[in-house]
């Protein structure tokens, strides 16, 4: 498991112009999910570097989305920049970055924009005029469903529930996950809760085992990750194979996402020998949540933008399902059900 100091390291490296696909998310959840995505209608051009229209996914780094996002953020003021001209004060673009164009204002402050769909220029209609240009609207996200979750595992093989929001072995984690303590074997189908897309992946060996770690953005704005899968479902294993193992937990993006759909498998067997546990993380990125509104706990976790993002998912799921989990004793058995975002 990475420590503090060794995330701490990594976003110094990110934004000194190592690039950004080099460093993935380590135990304490996803560091950039995305903001969602944002429909350029024309072609753009921003301090000479071409644009096309289609749709980009924009993940934020030392900044909330909703500062980039939206008609007014920063990305369309960009936009309506003449093709030639500076950026405002402090911002700049990153030439020498590797991946997906990205932008900065300083140290551990920016954003990226990766196109992931082009739109096709339209033939004009022979009997009207072709329309105006307009400025670039953002693209309208999927509702989230009720409940949120579609619950990933089978609650009658839970025994124990890891709580997202608190310190776990000297880290602070995000996410939470399930424990199956009297398990016999790893056998533990783990399901989709939400659709989306596969945005980062790593395989990577622990205590001498192979672990799988997947993060997806999902339709509507909301994030989740999963951490500890052991055997996948033949999609998903193709997904993560087309990457090296590594012996951290650096993920890799997946370019193109690959689209999934919920109640869809993709793992049969979680955790370790003798130690079966799956990590499961939710992040709503439409807002941050209640715990980052405390002035000394934002200043405390600024550098984990995940941390501010983080949800109670046990509270996301049917109402059924949510009271099972409820009444389940925590996996941790220093800090218990304590949780900066379960209340």
């Amino acid at each position: 498991m990475l420590v503090r100091r060794t995330q701490a390291l990594l976003y110094v490296l990110v934004f000194a112009l190592v690039p950004l696909s080099a460093f993935g998310t380590n135990h304490a959840g996803p560091q950039t999910p995305s903001c969602g995505n944002y429909k350029v209608s024309t072609n753009e051009v921003i301090v000479g570097v071409k644009f096309p229209k289609g749709s980009y996914q924009i993940n934020t780094f030392g900044i909330s989305c909703s500062k980039v996002m939206g008609s007014k953020g920063l990305f369309a003021k960009f936009l309506k920049l003449k093709d030639k001209d500076p950026l405002p004060k402090p911002w700049r673009y990153l030439a020498d970055a590797i991946g997906a164009p990205k932008f900065s204002s300083g140290p551990g402050v920016g954003f990226r924009v990766q196109l992931i769909t082009t739109t096709p220029t339209p033939m004009p209609s022979p009997t009207a005029p072709a329309s105006s240009s307009q400025s670039a609207p953002v693209t309208q996200q999927t509702s989230c469903p009720t409940p949120l979750l579609q619950t990933p595992v089978d609650l009658s093989k839970v025994t124990s529930i890891l709580y997202p929001g608190q310190e776990r072995g000297g880290n602070y984690k995000a996410h939470g996950g399930f424990g199956f303590d009297k398990a016999t074997d790893n056998l533990v189908t783990v399901k989709i809760p939400l659709s989306g897309k596969i945005s980062r992946v790593v395989r990577y060996r622990e205590m001498g085992e192979v672990q799988y770690l997947f993060e997806f953005d999902g339709n509507c704005g909301v994030s989740f990750r999963f951490d500890h899968l052991r055997k996948l479902t033949p999609k998903f294993e193709a997904v993560v194979n087309a990457f090296p193992i590594k012996e951290d937990t650096r993920t890799d993006p997946v370019n193109p996402p690959v689209a999934v759909t919920v109640g869809e498998v993709i793992a049969t067997e979680v955790g370790f020998l003798n130690n079966v546990s799956v990590d499961f993380g939710v992040y709503d990125m439409r807002q941050k949540n209640e715990a980052s509104k405390d002035p000394a706990w934002a200043s405390a976790h600024s550098q984990y933008p995940a941390d501010s993002y983080g949800i109670c998912w046990l509270n996301s799921l049917s109402q059924a399902d949510s009271a099972a989990v409820n009444l389940l004793p925590s996996r941790d058995g220093i800090n218990g059900k304590k949780s900066d975002y379960c209340k």
